[in-house]
């Protein structure tokens, strides 16, 4: 997660504060990722709640120390579309079959 100045083009203004939140997929949600997501979601809320405050008394005590970004290391994300839910799905039954195969809960 990010909070960054904005500039004329998209994701390219300098960092102000920044976080590494992983996505680790939690096999108890089993085949039913979209709730794992949500879930995900709710929780991230927590975290860019704070890091905006953060980034906001940086800025206004003047303690922001601003970076600029590497716009070649960045990346877009978007929802899946259905065929890629499909995809998904059917990878996350495999894995599914392989921890239980193993004798995994």
């Amino acid at each position: 997660m990010t909070v960054h100045f904005v500039e004329s083009n998209v994701d390219t203004g300098d960092i102000i504060v920044q976080e590494t939140l992983p996505l680790t997929y939690d096999f108890s949600y089993g085949l039913d990722y979209e709730a794992f997501i949500a879930n995900y979601r709710a929780r991230m809320m927590d975290h860019c709640v704070r890091l905006m405050v953060n980034a906001a008394t940086m800025i206004a005590d003047g303690a922001a120390r601003p970076r600029p970004q590497n716009i070649g290391l960045g990346t877009r994300y978007r929802l899946p579309v259905k065929r890629e839910k499909n995809e998904l799905r059917r990878r996350l039954r495999m894995r599914m079959k392989i921890r239980h195969t193993d004798g995994e809960t």
